[in-house]
């Protein structure tokens, strides 16, 4: 059923009409779209992770790699510096300052511990406390180390530091850097490069200020370093444990072939060994000495090192726990450093892993994080803070966007109702994932709340994606339903005249014989109908006298050509 309401001003200006049409959606309704509104553009640089206390005191941490660990309260960026250990760190490429987790009763204790690089470039965990008459500001003299780990190369040096509900420390370390893990000391059982480490920094004052839990799995086996938790990692730049499974979600950034996630409970990864150099995801990398590949961790997700549909470098995120989006609630949500592609990761009923790209989001995502209430934030390296959200159906009747096809051109029209949005544009997409705004023609008419765009398109697309993009007073961005629109083209070989016809006599030309035409509204009614019998490519069509104004026409012949032209049909 077809419902139909329409301005008509005058014969030179566009009927304006909403057609009730169902289009199928591009997008999995199931399946939410992110949406990443700026809280922070200025003030912060080198931004690697945002972290809070887990106190109720509802700060967010902002560590940035030179050094400098920085506080948001309410959303506003503190002036006051919480730390700056910039003179103990290196700071260069992937080396610098790189997180920050704080202890489980920090609140009583005060306790935090830092993930960074020092002079020599070695890996180094340290223990530092605020100040006891401000939990804003951190002593500088209070630091203590309690780990070094030498590396033989600048880069690939993980850099997640988080407690576990446990009360361990748990980090990921890189495989000591250059490429393909040359020294292979990710499966080494004596090096601490390459692997998920597990501690207990509880109550313990002196040096080196950490035990091994008894239930580390290799805590009685002298051939094995006692702190590994977990073999077989490439450069874990950001994971993280889901508060509801207790699921490590393990982002690992990967060499030649692909990026990958990898997703364990804490008690299946107790030695549990991800493959590193013998596997990168799914596929063999270097088989030297490696075991069957059955003995190996396989990744719940991966992408390739694709542009379009991939990416370089993952930068790993959490799995959406908060209340503010219900539809998110369960997603573990990735992105990708250099694409700005991102992925909700969900496990289906049957115990499979799906991913869903979202195209076109921001770049230089370096890391994500939650507050308090568990909702997600991402950061640029630049210093940008997003919030991250769902694109909110807009309060539209269903279905929210509507279009028709003329042939030249696409109609779209939109209602909006409840808050004036400060901006409404058209976006869309030849294959219904990459979203822009049209740089070809483009006449955009609104009457109150009705919103209609008119797009005369380059003929060479043969179907396109549309949404509708509002951006509200406060700044959230959100989405229509997206529409496809096949584009009917016109048969050059096909002539139409004149488009202002006064005798109501139509002339069509065809270099094929003619098969038919018809003539039809702006809502689609179809008014007048004829099918030609015989094989001519000439024909003179008288078109009914009771109709007047704007319609289209449009003929086909037998080569499976046809020809839509919009006419003007006067006295």
């Amino acid at each position: 059923m077809k419902h139909v309401y329409c301005t008509v001003q005058n014969t030179k200006i566009v009927t304006f009409c909403i057609i009730m049409l169902l289009f199928t959606s591009v997008l999995k309704a199931q399946v939410p779209i992110l949406s990443f509104q700026p809280i922070i553009t200025s003030g912060l640089a080198n931004t690697v992770e945002i972290t809070n206390p887990k106190d109720g005191s509802g700060r967010l941490f902002v560590v940035q790699q030179n050094g400098i660990i920085r506080m948001l309260k309410g959303g506003v960026l503190q002036s006051a510096v919480f730390l700056n250990i910039a003179d103990t760190i290196s700071y260069s490429g992937e080396r610098g300052l790189l997180s920050l987790a704080f202890h489980p009763n920090y609140k009583q204790n005060r306790y935090f511990f830092l993930y960074y690089t020092n002079k020599a470039g070695d890996i180094t965990v340290a223990r530092y406390r605020t100040f006891a008459a401000d939990s804003n500001k951190a002593d500088p003299n209070s630091g203590v180390v309690l780990m070094k780990i030498p590396k033989p190369y600048a880069n690939h040096n993980g850099g997640q530091l988080q407690f576990g509900p446990d009360g361990f420390l748990y980090f990921g370390t890189g495989d000591g850097g250059s490429g393909g893990d040359p020294n292979n000391f990710a499966q080494s059982r004596k090096s601490l490069l390459g692997k998920m480490l597990r501690i207990n920094v509880d109550s313990i004052n002196t040096s080196p200020y950490y035990s091994i839990p008894a239930s580390n799995p290799y805590v009685n086996d002298t051939s094995v370093l006692k702190e590994i938790y977990a073999f077989g990692l490439r450069n874990p730049w950001r994971w993280s444990i889901d508060s509801v499974t207790n699921k490590v979600w393990i982002a690992d950034v990967g060499q030649d072939k692909c990026e990958e996630v990898n997703a364990n409970t804490l008690a299946e990864m107790s030695g549990l060994n991800y493959g590193w150099r013998c596997y990168e995801g799914d596929s063999a990398y270097n088989l030297a000495s490696c075991l069957p590949k059955n003995n190996y961790a396989a990744p719940v997700f991966s992408y390739s090192h694709s542009l379009a549909v991939g990416g370089k470098s993952i930068t790993g995120g959490f799995v959406y726990r908060g209340s503010a989006w219900p539809s998110l609630y369960g997603y573990y949500i990735c992105a990708d450093f250099v694409t700005g592609n991102a992925w909700l990761v969900k496990e289906d009923s049957t115990g499979k892993f799906v991913g869903t790209l979202q195209k076109g989001g921001p770049t230089l995502f370096s890391t994500f994080g939650e507050d308090d209430n568990r909702e997600l934030y991402a950061a640029k390296l630049n210093g940008t803070i997003y919030s991250v959200k769902v694109s909110v159906p807009l309060p539209l009747a269903n279905p929210i966007l509507r279009g028709m096809d003329y042939g030249d051109y696409h109609q779209l029209v939109c209602k909006i109702t409840g808050t004036t949005p400060t901006q409404v544009s058209i976006e869309y997409s030849e294959f219904g994932e990459v979203f822009t705004k049209p740089s070809d023609n483009l006449d955009i008419h609104q009457i109150g709340n009705v919103y209609t765009f008119i797009h005369r398109f380059n003929n060479a697309y043969r179907e396109l994606y549309y949404r509708i993009k509002i951006v509200q007073p406060n700044g959230e961005i959100n989405y229509s339903n997206v529409v496809k629109l096949t584009v009917a083209g016109s048969d050059p070989d096909i002539k139409v005249y004149p488009t202002v016809i006064n005798n109501h006599l139509l002339n069509i030309e065809s270099k094929h014989p003619l098969t038919g035409i018809q003539l039809y509204n702006s809502s689609g009614q179809i008014l007048f109908r004829s099918s030609f019998k015989g094989m001519d490519n000439k024909k003179s069509v008288v078109l009914p006298s009771n109709i007047k104004g704007i319609y289209w026409v449009e003929v086909k012949s037998n080569a499976g050509k046809k020809a839509t032209k919009k006419i003007l049909l006067g006295n």
